[in-house]
């Protein structure tokens, strides 16, 4: 099978141009904003300006300092996703410190292990909570809310490279929690890069159902409308379909950011969906087709798809739904100023098919380390000239005949058999055009002679005969190599998709 570089086929561009506003430029911007944070996330509703947040962390910076916070030291933020996240979090950008979000709903476990990740001087969290920091100290603090102000005496000391950063969770490709850290002046760009793709004009009420420990959430969501002039409509969370419609209509809603797993569940409730709507963003996994047709009967607003990573920004791609059906499961086209590539492409049927690679003015400076950061996932793959590249470790097909993009699945999908590697995601791809099949995940098996093997699990289209496995082999043969055919065929009536 034909594989090769792709240095030649990529021309070498010099590095963007984009810029965003300095931490300190964009304080005196929204000191004249007319926005409001609206936070319903408690057993009052209460409504806030901007300008009045904002002053209101230039006085609460102060404080952070004189109880030893300076710029360069951690500061974790589990106190959900609230008017007391959003007064702390900007809080700590004004005087350089670091911002570092987390669930305020993890086991004592899960909250040592990022604690010995990221070192926090103080930590921020619900005082029901302080039974998950037994050994940090609770200090009295002059912030006057039902939170706890816990300290780690050992870690106060700033780290110079931290300082005007923040940090995001992120699993990564491995599955081990690691720490992403962003300049905030990158994360400033990239959640104007996203407002920019999305068409933001000034104004307009965004509802925000997805936590601000997400990166997404952060920086596409909090960041971006903030940048905007939106108004931020904080709701409670587990995320509820009930609610959503009740808070779209009470507070005239119009721009909703959202996952495939709320989207299903929106869709359930069967009602036409608020008429303040107008736009819709759906990330963070992929979106089946009929989803979109159920959705586009309910809502006649823009629908934008996104793709992206902490580690990039984390906006990278979009792709605003027209009415060619074919297009609904490509990538879109990538921010202003971001470059996409494919690393070592494996060519076959007229596509490619790799690792993607992304170019960006909002990359990561890198993991956090014990010392500095941890840079591995940028690479050279176009010589010196090239510059560097971020490693996404997700498979992509690219079309060169279109020059549009799909995303496959993680790299760690990848089935490896007689020491060939199969991509799960392609095969399942190719189930999927069998008239009978709606859902199909395909994982490996043990086997002694190949060490692994594909199978399959199907889910039949609803009204439709279930096939044969002989029927389905014989369908593979004629579109997949024989070592991709699925050795094994389950049928299911419910099926969770893994191969995204």
């Amino acid at each position: 099978m034909e594989r090769e570089a792709v240095a030649s086929d990529v021309p070498l561009i010099s590095a963007p141009t984009v810029s965003a506003p300095s931490v300190e430029e964009w304080f005196a911007w929204a000191r004249t904003s007319d926005s409001v944070v609206v936070d319903r996330t408690g057993s009052e509703v209460s409504t806030h300006r901007l300008s009045d947040l904002v002053a209101q962390a230039e006085r609460d910076g102060a404080k952070w300092r004189t109880l030893g916070i300076s710029a360069g030291t951690p500061v974790m933020l589990s106190c959900g996703t609230n008017l007391t996240f959003i007064r702390h979090l900007l809080a700590l950008l004004h005087i350089g410190a670091v911002p570092v979000p987390i669930s305020n709903l993890l086991p004592s476990a899960s909250y040592d292990t990022v604690r010995e990740l990221v070192k926090p001087g103080a930590v921020v969290a619900p005082s029901n909570r302080l039974r998950h920091f037994p050994s940090l100290e609770n200090v009295e603090h002059p912030f006057g809310e039902d939170t706890a102000l816990l300290f780690d005496r050992a870690n106060l000391v700033p780290r110079s490279e931290l300082a005007g950063c923040l940090i995001i969770l992120s699993s990564g490709s491995t599955g081990v929690p690691k720490a992403v850290v962003h300049r905030a002046e990158s994360a400033f760009m990239n959640a104007g890069l996203h407002a920019a793709s999305i068409d933001f004009e000034p104004g307009g009420r965004l509802l925000l159902a997805l936590p601000a420990y997400f990166s997404y959430g952060l920086i596409a969501g909090v960041i971006a409308a903030m940048m905007s002039r939106k108004d931020i409509i904080l709701n409670e969370h587990p995320f509820s379909a009930s609610n959503w419609f009740k808070v779209c209509d009470e507070e005239r809603v119009s721009l909703f950011a959202t996952t495939p797993f709320q989207l299903r569940k929106l869709l359930a409730v069967g009602r036409p969906f608020p008429a303040s709507l107008k736009k819709m963003t759906i990330g963070g996994d992929r979106v089946m087709p009929a989803d979109l047709e159920a959705l586009r009967r309910v809502y006649t607003g823009k629908i934008y798809l996104t793709y992206g990573l902490s580690e990039a920004g984390p906006r990278v791609f979009t792709n605003l739904l027209g009415d060619d059906r074919q297009s609904w499961g490509t990538a879109g086209v990538p921010m202003e100023g971001i470059e996409v590539a494919l690393n070592e492409p494996e060519r076959r049927d007229g596509v490619e098919i790799g690792e993607l690679l992304v170019r960006t003015p909002t990359a990561m400076a890198g993991y956090l380390g014990e010392t500095g950061f941890n840079r591995d996932d940028f690479i050279k793959p176009f010589g010196e000239d090239g510059g560097e590249w971020l490693r996404t470790h997700d498979v992509f097909i690219h079309d060169p005949a279109t020059d549009t993009y799909r995303y496959l699945e993680r790299r760690k999908k990848v089935i490896v058999s007689g020491g060939e590697k199969l991509s799960a995601g392609y095969i399942r791809e190719i189930l999927l055009q069998h008239p009978q099949i709606a859902q199909a995940v395909v994982t490996a098996r043990a086997d002694a002679d190949l060490g692994e093997v594909p199978v399959a699990e199907i889910q039949v289209t609803i009204g439709a005969m279930e096939p044969s496995a002989a029927e389905l082999t014989k369908w593979c043969r004629q579109r997949l190599r024989l070592i991709e055919i699925p050795r094994e065929f389950r049928f299911t009536d419910v099926l969770k998709v893994v191969n995204k």
